[in-house]
């Protein structure tokens, strides 16, 4: 299914105008935002997504990970939700629920799946990582998403 742009803004938590501009060629991604992008697309890294074209930029927005349940109907705006955390890190929402309570310390799978979405740590510092370090990207992706 198609996305739309209204859907890839609201992905995003930018303006629709804003989707528009890029998909026209009138503005280009900031590298704030080319940053954002890196990490919601597993394989394109921030220089892609600096130097894309126009009809790359048109695929390559197809493929974000936009989840059924999280698209945004008009005037209807979801909660980001540990479940949502999950699914972005492909594990299940008691592990992320545990972890954040500090009932369970980060697992080998889930640190390397941490990595995955947020590199500045190595896999160490996630497997090491205190309630309080995930919370941190939890609400990140809250901010972001």
């Amino acid at each position: 299914m198609m996305k739309t742009q209204q859907e890839i803004a609201d992905f995003l938590n930018v303006n629709f105008t804003l989707v528009s501009k890029w998909l026209h060629g009138e503005r280009s991604i900031s590298p704030k935002m080319a940053a954002r992008l890196a990490v919601l697309s597993n394989d394109k890294d921030t220089s892609f997504w600096l130097t894309a074209s126009i009809d790359t930029l048109k695929e390559s927005f197809q493929e974000l990970p936009i989840p059924n349940s999280t698209r945004r109907k008009p005037g209807k705006y979801k909660a980001f939700t540990q479940k949502d955390f999950a699914e972005i890190l492909k594990t299940h929402q008691s592990e992320i629920n545990r972890v954040l309570k500090g009932k369970s310390p980060v697992s080998w799978p889930l640190a390397v799946k941490l990595v995955e979405k947020f590199p500045g740590r190595s896999l160490l510092d996630w497997k090491n990582a205190k309630p309080e370090d995930v919370k941190q990207a939890y609400k990140y992706l809250e901010e972001t998403i």
